[in-house]
C-alpha cells in the first residue's frame, strides 16, 4: 500500500509542478500512463518476459491516445482558435500554407 501511495503522490506532485492545479483534471490519464509504462518496463527485467513498450504498435497507441486527448481538449477549450496556436504571430496570410506544412 505504501508503494502505491508513493507512486500516487509522486505523479500528483510532478503533474502539479508541471501543469498547476488546472492540470490535475488529467491526473487519472497521466497516472494510468505512468503505471502502465512502469509495470510494462519492469516486467522486461524478469527472465522469459519482454518489454511490451518495445513494440512500435504499443508506443504508437499510447502516443495516439495522448495526442488525441490534447487535440480534443484544445478544441473543446478554444474552439477553432486552437489552430492559431500552430501559427507564429505576424506571418503573412499568403505564407500560412507553407508555415503550417
Amino acid at each position: 500500500q505504501s508503494v502505491s501511495e508513493m507512486a500516487y503522490e509522486f505523479v500528483g506532485n510532478m503533474l502539479r509542478e508541471a501543469a498547476g492545479t488546472q492540470g490535475m483534471k488529467f491526473f487519472p490519464l497521466v497516472f494510468s500512463l505512468f503505471m502502465f509504462v512502469l509495470v510494462a518496463n519492469l516486467l522486461g527485467l524478469f527472465p522469459y518476459f519482454f518489454t511490451v513498450t518495445s513494440h512500435i504498435i504499443v508506443t504508437f497507441g499510447l502516443a495516439a491516445l495522448v495526442i488525441g486527448t490534447v487535440v480534443v481538449y484544445g478544441f473543446m477549450k478554444h474552439g477553432l482558435g486552437f489552430l492559431k496556436l500552430f501559427v507564429p504571430h505576424g506571418v503573412p496570410v499568403y505564407l500560412l500554407p507553407l508555415v503550417v506544412l
